[in-house]
């Protein structure tokens, strides 16, 4: 059986994809409304600090939180923020 190497290839990729889903649950104490305010305010002032006292941002837990209105607001001076949310465990 010869095996053609673009398959190989496409194989290591799909592999490569379901590796970087989003972690089985998230880590650390679950955010409430304002301590998610607070710590995306730090993330953005200085995130080698935020990484330090709340981890990585795409790991966090907030589920206590009840409103995300305006948290990324530009009005509130959050209108750049662009990192990656998607695994935010909202559970």
């Amino acid at each position: 059986m010869i095996l053609d190497f673009s398959l190989i290839m496409a194989l290591f990729l799909a592999l490569a994809v379901v590796s970087a889903v989003c972690p089985s649950k998230c880590v650390g104490d679950s955010f409430n409304s304002t301590t998610l305010i607070t710590a995306v305010d730090a993330w953005i002032n200085n995130s080698t600090f935020a990484f330090d006292v709340y981890g990585n941002i795409t790991t966090w837990c907030v589920g206590g939180v009840t409103s995300m209105e305006s948290l990324f607001d530009g009005y509130f001076g959050r209108g750049d923020f662009n990192e990656d949310i998607g695994c935010w465990d909202v559970r």
